[in-house]
């Protein structure tokens, strides 16, 4: 592959492409759909982002998917499946942000639009590269984008928004391998689960309305003499106070009380919220335990919350393999290496379950104390036999002479 910053008459004819604006008062036009050419027809039916959040068993589960996955280790495995120390890239991709912010944020963008994005700003220069003067050079460190800072993608590059020091953007064109792309088949949740999302806000409306107004509409109807419009208004007024301060309200023999409409207990608005619960941990995949809503008629032991923990974890693959895949790419990682999220600390959920299984496997024969010992993360036995050392592992008390 031929790189562009390797002879000055490619890096001059891209210069004119790449380079900025000049600055203005003015905002470029923006593009409306950040995946143009991708997904055609991606706004037709969609939730913003900030609408989205704002339903709380939504953002609890974009939190548990991103925060959770956010938190492990990235591991380098090496052609044997064998840990080798990562590489710096993998330990920290930006060096201006924490390695756990950068993940869960691009966990976040799988989540809710099904791609993310890492930009290399030093595509054009050798110092943005590893291994530079190779033909297969590797980032060096990157930033992430937001989805909706990439205004299109095609097959010859990306044209995204970058800001200049007034914060107005200009619309970039880069090419391909400046770009680090992310993409999980099971994300677009702000397209899937639009109808989900949109039917939970008015859920949420309704409920600020019955709290305003816990009662159905009342209409006051007069069987006396005409009133005048200030005696109704003093009639209005204090039957709402009398009903604000008590259950049971008195009006005389020539008006008559009529409600319109429903309460919320008569239309099930309680049922109806858990039901969209349900509806959104069946649409991410999040169990609906991790959202505060628990199954009806359900009771909780070791055995279904050791599920839902697998069930989790079932929910977290598909956005853990589209980072771990790309990032096993030549240009981060290089040939015979591959990237993967260090699961096992996520995945110790059960005491007793973890102690039937290793005493199974050390009795079966295919696992042996100090194997589990190191899995659990604990310090090895003195005197265990151990690689490089047959008579004991580390020094102890019949190793030293001590005790004969």
């Amino acid at each position: 592959m031929a790189w562009p910053f390797l002879t000055a008459a490619q890096r001059e004819a891209r210069a004119p492409e790449q380079a900025p604006a000049e600055p203005s008062d003015v905002a470029a036009p923006r593009a409306l759909d950040p995946f143009a050419g991708i997904i055609p027809g991606y706004y037709d039916t969609h939730i913003e982002r900030h609408q989205a959040m704002t339903v709380p068993a939504f953002r609890r589960a974009v939190q548990v998917i991103a925060g959770s996955l956010g938190q492990l280790k990235l591991a380098q495995l090496d052609s044997a499946n064998k840990n080798v120390v990562p590489i710096p890239f993998l330990r920290q991709p930006d060096p201006k942000r924490t390695t756990q912010v950068i993940i869960s944020q691009t966990m976040e963008d799988l989540c809710l639009w099904g791609a993310a994005y890492w930009y290399n700003p030093r595509w054009a220069t050798a110092d943005g590269w590893r291994f530079s003067g190779s033909s297969t050079p590797k980032h060096k460190s990157v930033e992430r984008i937001a989805p909706e800072d990439v205004a299109l993608v095609r097959h010859d590059g990306y044209t995204i928004y970058r800001y200049d020091s007034k914060g107005v953007q200009h619309p970039v064109k880069v090419p391909l391998e400046a770009i680090i792309m992310f993409e999980a088949p099971s994300g677009h949740w702000l397209r899937d689960g639009s109808r989900t999302l949109q039917t939970a806000q008015l859920l949420e409306d309704a409920v600020r309305t019955y709290a305003k107004t816990p009662l159905p509409q009342v209409v006051i109807q007069n069987a006396g003499p005409r009133k005048t419009p200030q005696q109704v208004q003093e009639l209005l007024s204090s039957y709402e106070a009398s009903r604000s301060q008590r259950s049971t309200a008195y009006t005389g023999r020539d008006l008559s009380i009529t409600s319109l409409g429903f309460d919320a207990q008569q239309i099930a608005l309680s049922e109806a919220r858990a039901q969209v619960v349900l509806d959104i941990a069946r649409m991410t995949g999040v169990p609906s335990l991790y959202l505060s809503q628990g199954i009806q008629n359900s009771s909780h032991s070791y055995s279904n919350l050791t599920q839902q923990r697998l069930d989790l974890w079932a929910a977290m693959q598909p956005f853990a393999h589209a980072i771990e895949q790309r990032l096993s790419f030549d240009d981060v990682t290089g040939q015979g290496y591959t990237v993967a999220f260090d699961m096992s600390s996520f995945l110790r959920v059960d005491p007793m379950y973890r102690a039937d299984l290793y005493a199974k496997a050390i009795t079966s024969g295919w696992m042996t104390v100090e194997e589990v010992r190191a899995f659990e993360q604990l310090e090895p036995t003195p005197n265990a036999p151990g690689p490089g050392d047959p008579d004991g592992g580390i020094e102890g008390p019949n190793r030293t002479g001590t005790t004969g």
